[in-house]
């Protein structure tokens, strides 16, 4: 049997970097880059502890990044092998546990179930996203516990196996939440006869465990809602409305069954899918009546189903794509458990059984060999929109002083993630690791499309953009005001920016078929300050009262006149001091003559009337006629007494 074992997990092995092969160079996506984020602005290694969107911890995901990042950089290859590794372990898990509740023969049965659970196409979003990974991190856990809960009820000296239990159970925590369904598994685990041993020693040892570790679930409910309020939370805005939830379950059930896709969508929409779950449990109500050893597993296989969908029912489920499968992957533990079963026990002969089980689990590969090309096409745009900001960048230097304004990116390209958020990380981190300048990016609008394929039209007039997405494109909440533009228009399909006067030179670009076009580069116009004099009405008594201040401009050549305000007469042209503003200097590096940027001016007071005022107006002007007032001043004379 150990054998056997081994050369289960050997194989599987190979099997599963073969199906998973194509995504172990996909880079990173979306919610990857928060946690890289993250952790890089971290300085210790704590960070795994740290709040995510402010609602969870995944210690476990985290420590993933953490280690990827601090040995490997941004290479994501180690994170994918890691991740697919994990799910190797947990099909060869599968195949332990169904041995375990399944009366024999069961080995054909079991390396059925581990064989279609590990190329089952509902796992591409859980396995080839990292970031997805909590939920296939939760699964050693559970299966864990519940075979060390197996030895304890069996052995006669069960504290051993039993604290390890309590000990794996409560780590699964540090995976996801989702392990606090463990004292359910146990108890229906521990309750049904699937073992010879006396029922008061499975009552009383279950009980056992699973008071331990509901004691362990409660403390870490009430740590959890101290630190991020309820635990329930998480649901506000993401389930669905009451009259949906029964059509929201049957997709979930649904997506245990069958891959995303037409087939999908058709036995959904034509409620035949009602069907196959009523011939499901019409095959495994025959099996139990024939056969009374089966009974046990068969009922621990169909609640435990039910048990891990529960936590998933109030959200949403996508039949087409990968969105939120995610929230499958633990359910499949049981659903391919049955469906395997079912298989072997209605097939006439082994050899027939064996050859609709490697049907059943070649079809899922098929379509998990679809769903793991989304997200290599998504890595394809995002690299593209990644490369094509740092390349505009670096067209248009100096970065201290230019602000890529990109009007509009994708966020989805039919499902995987590419992620304004993350583009915006992504370009940071990538610049920081080439020893390159930060470009200073801002996004206007984020996108959903279904292929990222789609021509973009851009139309500018002056300081107004009109942007025309296209009929297959929409767009997302993301669009509102910005420090560099304003909203004028929206609509699904297209929207219209009116861009503000900034003191950094803007480059306009747009993504248009996976790539980006420049529509304009728009200088910055100048800034700065008067401080001298300070307050807004000043006296000048003496034979010269002295303005100064700073100014800078994203071009060099900005001069600073001094002209009345109420005729725009110019009384005089300010000079330069070099060094004279260390303070400027330090906050705006990188932009022309910022070692210089104090001015400095004296107007004699013989130009301001006796016993009046002179409205003064001090403008700062660059090369290309743009102009900023800086400061406005009334000088006054005291009366001649």
């Amino acid at each position: 049997m150990k054998g056997a074992r081994l050369a289960y997990l050997a194989i599987g092995a190979a099997i599963g970097l073969v199906a998973f092969a194509s995504i172990l160079q996909v880079g990173f996506l979306g919610d990857d880059w928060m946690f890289l984020d993250l952790i890089e602005r971290a300085n210790s290694p704590w960070v795994i502890f740290a709040p995510l969107n402010a609602r969870f911890t995944r210690p476990l995901v985290v420590v993933v990044y953490y280690l990827n990042y601090q040995l490997f950089g941004l290479w994501p290859f180690p994170a994918h092998l890691v991740v697919v590794l994990l799910h190797i372990l947990n099909a060869c898990l599968v195949y332990v546990f169904t041995l375990r509740v399944m009366p024999r023969p069961n080995q054909v049965a079991a390396a059925g179930a581990g064989l279609i659970f590990l190329l089952f196409a509902g796992h591409s979003e859980a396995i080839s996203w990292v970031a997805g990974m909590a939920d296939a991190a939760v699964v050693p856990f559970i299966l864990g516990a519940l075979l060390l809960l197996d030895r304890a009820i069996a052995a006669d000296r069960p504290w051993a196996p039993m604290a390890l239990a309590w000990l794996v159970g409560a780590a699964g925590l540090l995976a996801k939440e989702t392990a606090l369904l463990l004292p359910a598994f146990a108890l229906l685990y521990g309750l049904l006869p699937l073992h010879s041993a006396p029922w008061r020693r499975r009552l009383t040892r279950t009980l056992l465990f699973v008071a331990g570790l509901a004691v362990v679930c409660a403390a870490y409910w009430l740590f959890r809602n101290a630190r991020f309020g309820s635990s329930l939370a998480a649901y506000s805005g993401m389930g669905t409305s009451e009259g949906q939830r029964l059509a929201i379950a049957r997709m979930f059930l649904l997506r245990t069954l069958v891959p995303p896709g037409r087939i999908a969508v058709a036995l959904w929409a034509r409620r035949l899918d009602v069907l196959l779950f009523a011939g499901i449990g019409a095959a495994t109500l025959w099996i139990a009546i024939r056969d009374r050893d089966a009974r046990p597993g068969l009922a621990f296989l169909a609640g435990g189903l039910f048990i891990a969908l529960a936590p998933a029912f109030p959200l949403s489920i996508s039949l087409v794509n990968t969105l939120t499968e995610r929230y499958v992957y633990l359910p499949t533990v049981f659903s391919c458990a049955l469906v395997a079963w079912l298989i072997v026990r209605l097939a006439p002969h082994a050899a027939l059984a064996a050859a609709a089980l490697v049907l059943v689990a070649a079809v899922q590969w098929h379509y998990l060999i679809r769903a793991n090309q989304s997200w290599r096409h998504g890595d394809e745009v995002f690299r593209s929109i990644v490369d094509g900001v740092i390349a505009q960048t670096r067209a248009h230097p100096p970065a201290a002083t230019t602000t890529v304004l990109l009007l509009n990116a994708p966020d989805t390209i039919d499902r995987p993630y590419v992620d304004g958020a993350g583009i915006a990380i992504a370009v940071r981190l990538m610049t920081a690791a080439a020893h390159a300048p930060e470009p200073h990016l801002r996004i206007a609008a984020m996108v959903d499309s279904p292929t990222g394929d789609e021509p973009v039209t851009v139309h500018r007039e002056g300081q107004t953009i009109d942007v025309q997405l296209g009929p297959g494109t929409l767009v997302d909440g993301w669009l509102r005001n910005g420090d560099e533009y304003s909203v004028l228009r929206r609509g699904p399909h297209a929207f219209a920016l009116e861009l503000k006067p900034s003191p950094r030179r803007t480059v306009v670009a747009y993504t248009t078929r996976r790539h980006i076009e420049t529509l304009a580069v728009l200088g910055g116009v100048p800034f700065g300050f008067v401080d001298l004099p300070a307050a807004p009405r000043a006296s000048c008594d003496g034979p010269a009262v002295r303005l100064s201040g700073w100014a800078l401009d994203d071009e060099p050549g900005v001069s600073v006149v001094v002209a009345r305000e109420d005729d725009a007469t110019v009384v005089g042209t300010a000079s330069w001091k070099s060094g004279t503003r260390p303070d400027v200097e330090s906050l705006f590096r990188g932009y022309p003559a910022a070692d210089r940027a104090g001015w400095d001016f004296e107007l004699p007071c013989s130009l301001v009337p006796a016993a009046g005022t002179l409205p003064l107006r001090v403008v700062a002007r660059d090369t290309a006629g743009q102009q900023v007032t800086l400061g406005r001043r009334t000088l006054r004379r005291s009366a001649v007494k």
